[in-house]
């Protein structure tokens, strides 16, 4: 600690940077780590050099925890170290737990994810997670208490001390990590903003709020959600190889009566082989809501699984199947009278799952999973499900026999019915936040200045991760992927943030909790943690030989083991299951109703989840 109210965080080794070694200053850019010049001698400085070395040691970045910050047991969250990186790299306010000190002399800012790390593995006792003040990785009392050494010995090299963190969440829930990190409250003027553009637009629904129109899918939105765009739609990435698709012709003129006609679509799926098949095709006519079109496709090869539970179809239904995926999409937009033309709009739930399985591209599109909103906000969409039950007053795909894609279709036709009679705005909440990367990217300390670069080095980067808004977004293949992806980008990139995974993985957090694992994948999980442990290490040392001088590097773990909460959430969801399809809770078996204790049970393994460690230092 440099004062009994700061606990400075540092490298252990010095390593040669223009900010924070004398060495590498242009007084002695020729020395050795000794100090000594290529022929053995010692240089001896000048008065002046002496003097510019010590400007450089005074503009050193570090980090200092202020325990003032952290007392009465106020833990940092993840919101915390989310703020701390704003304030490095944008224009967050100052936090009061830590001090970037001179931290306009960061160039480069990295934050690494490491779900899967427990104090466990670095040789520090659990109940360090459970208070609130910066702890240190070597401490003699730990070997005192018998604890085994540390497992990750590059931890301890590169960075002092930890603090506990507290991930997001409620009683009975772990809220995302990722998601809390990586995206941040709207600033206050940007919010005032798209309100004001919010009650614009529902001054142009009083005008004209019955249209259809009003709620169509730019090509932006269509691209950004992994629709299939028309050939003549800007952003489109049509291929020619893109064999057996077919798409609407593009609409040269408006339609001569006015009318767009809107059109419900919902599809059910089959597995033949290994891929997911077209089996049902319902279109549901919105004006008359009557159903214009539901036919049974036959699957191009032998079915090998009907996923009747979900899609409502028997092998029986199928063998009367006499279309094919080609004789739908003559049906559909190429007869003589075609259900859908150019004009025609088309409505669905995640309507893009829809018309990839149609193989159809069609330019006119809404999608009740976006003109209606998730009450967290995006990336999350809202179930169709969930939205019926809510503001339809009613239930859907709740039977044993599988979804009804007729029901499904004409649940988004009153859906947008409803969104119609009562304007834009109705079933929306109201998102305030935004991606980190596009606050970072808006940020200018002056006006002339180029804006800050950003980068994402995660495993499948796909459309909706928010990394996707970030200057460069690396899509890997594995840890030692994103250590090799990191190592790249943060020489150009201002922020880089980057995940492994292969800890979590080796511990079945990502697996689901409700299956039965095979003994045989079970048998060497202490061999299979400790290689996974001992490829962290090296992965960690890599990764900080690769960052340049002056990077914050800031690891942390987001949460602890979830797996009983996970148990636990599971037995309950299957009682509420139990007691809304029996009707009473006498008839659930005794050894699977929830009682008060399992609630108290699970209060206990969610806070436990909850806890977790992040480590700071400047390179």
């Amino acid at each position: 600690m440099s004062s009994p109210e700061w606990t400075t965080v540092l490298p252990k080794r010095k390593v040669i940077s223009p900010i924070n070694d004398p060495r590498s200053s242009p007084a002695s850019a020729a020395l050795d780590e000794n100090g000594l010049d290529q022929d053995g001698f010692k240089k001896v400085l000048t008065k002046k050099e002496k003097g510019k070395l010590r400007k450089v040691e005074r503009h050193k970045p570090k980090f200092l925890f202020d325990q003032n910050g952290l007392r009465n047991g106020r833990k940092v969250g993840i919101a915390h170290i989310r703020d701390l990186v704003l304030y490095i790299t944008a224009d967050a306010q100052k936090p009061n737990w830590i001090f970037a000190q001179n931290h306009s002399y960061i160039q480069h800012t990295v934050i690494l994810l490491v779900p899967g790390l427990l104090p466990e593995h670095l040789g520090i006792p659990p109940s360090t997670a459970l208070s609130s003040l910066p702890f240190p990785l070597v401490n003699p009392a730990y070997t005192e208490q018998g604890l085994p050494p540390s497992k990750v010995p590059m931890m301890d090299t590169i960075f002092m001390y930890g603090i506990p963190t507290r991930a997001p969440g409620d009683q009975r829930r772990l809220f995302s990590v990722f998601n809390t990190l990586l995206n941040s409250p709207l600033p206050d003027h940007l919010r005032k903003q798209r309100e004001k553009e919010s009650r614009k637009r529902v001054e142009m629904a009083k005008v004209d709020g019955r249209t259809s129109l009003l709620y169509l899918m730019t090509p932006g939105q269509m691209a950004d959600n992994d629709y299939p765009l028309p050939s003549y739609t800007n952003g489109s990435r049509v291929n020619d190889d893109q064999d057996g698709w077919v798409e609407t012709p593009q609409a040269m003129s408006p339609p001569s009566d006015g009318r767009y006609p809107v059109l419900a679509v919902d599809c059910e799926m089959v597995v033949a082989g290994k891929e997911q098949v077209l089996a049902r095709v319902s279109i549901v006519d919105v004006e008359t809501d009557s159903v214009i079109f539901d036919e049974l496709v036959k699957p191009p090869c032998p079915v090998t699984d009907y996923r009747t539970q979900w899609s409502g179809i028997t092998s029986a239904q199928l063998e009367s199947a006499t279309h094919t995926l080609s004789t739908i999409q003559e049906a559909l937009i190429s007869s003589d009278s075609p259900i859908i033309t150019p004009h025609t709009i088309l409505l669905g739930h995640s309507l893009e799952c829809d018309l990839t399985a149609l193989r159809l591209r069609h330019a006119l599109c809404i999608d009740t999973a976006l003109i209606f909103t998730h009450p967290r906000g995006a990336p999350y969409k809202p179930g169709l499900k969930w939205l019926t039950q809510k503001w339809l007053d009613r239930e859907i795909q709740g039977g044993t026999k599988g979804h009804d894609s007729v029901e499904d279709a004409k649940a988004c036709v009153d859906l947008l019915k409803l969104k119609m009679a009562n304007g834009p705005d109705f079933g929306s909440f109201m998102d305030t936040t935004e991606s980190i990367f596009e606050r970072i990217g808006r940020y200018r300390r002056h006006t002339e200045e180029t804006p800050p670069t950003t980068a994402v080095c995660d495993n499948n980067v796909g459309p909706r991760h928010p990394g996707n808004k970030a200057t460069t977004a690396v899509s890997c293949i594995g840890d030692d992927d994103v250590v090799k992806a990191i190592g790249e980008q943060v020489k150009t990139h201002d922020f880089v943030f980057g995940r492994l995974l292969e800890l979590s993985h080796v511990q079945g957090w990502n697996r689901d909790t409700s299956s039965e694992i095979p003994p045989s994948e079970t048998v060497d999980e202490d061999s299979a943690l400790s290689e996974a442990l001992e490829n962290f290490n090296n992965r960690l040392n890599t990764l900080h030989s690769s960052l340049p001088p002056d990077t914050a590097f800031i690891l942390m773990t987001g949460h602890s083991n979830p797996l009983p909460m996970l148990q636990l959430s599971e037995k309950r969801q299957k009682w509420e299951r139990l007691v809304k399809s029996l009707g009473n809770i006498d008839d659930v078996p005794k050894d699977e109703r929830w009682m008060l204790e399992d609630d108290r049970e699970l209060e206990s393994a969610v806070s436990q989840a909850r806890e977790g460690m992040a480590f700071f230092c400047v390179k």
